[in-house]
């Protein structure tokens, strides 16, 4: 069903006009945009993989990047990485890893 707008990348691109006054439309265009949303989240999700950030110092880990001075292929899993794994700049033990939010 047409809700009235268009999701563009980060932008949305509406047809719906405050002046018609049909009020009615907010709520059916509020979920269908961010329905929207979550499946572009998700998609991106998909392909970019997880990251992890040692409390020690910042240092991030990109699944999609691996770290191939530490040996990690890219695309390697962080529960595929071995205990052992050390900060490559600060040397923390991979127990003092964090899931990134974002």
């Amino acid at each position: 069903a047409d809700a009235g707008f268009e999701v563009v990348g980060a932008s949305v691109k509406s047809n719906w006009n405050p002046d018609d006054g049909d009020y009615a439309k907010i709520p059916e265009m509020v979920s269908e945009l961010l329905k929207s949303a979550d499946e572009e989240a998700g998609d991106a999700g998909s392909n970019a993989g997880g990251s992890y950030t040692c409390d020690v110092c910042g240092w991030e880990y990109d699944e999609a990047a691996g770290c191939p001075e530490s040996g990690i292929a890219p695309g390697t899993k962080w529960e595929d990485i071995p205990d052992d794994f050390r900060c490559p700049l600060c040397g923390a033990e991979k127990a003092k890893f964090s899931k990134s939010m974002l």
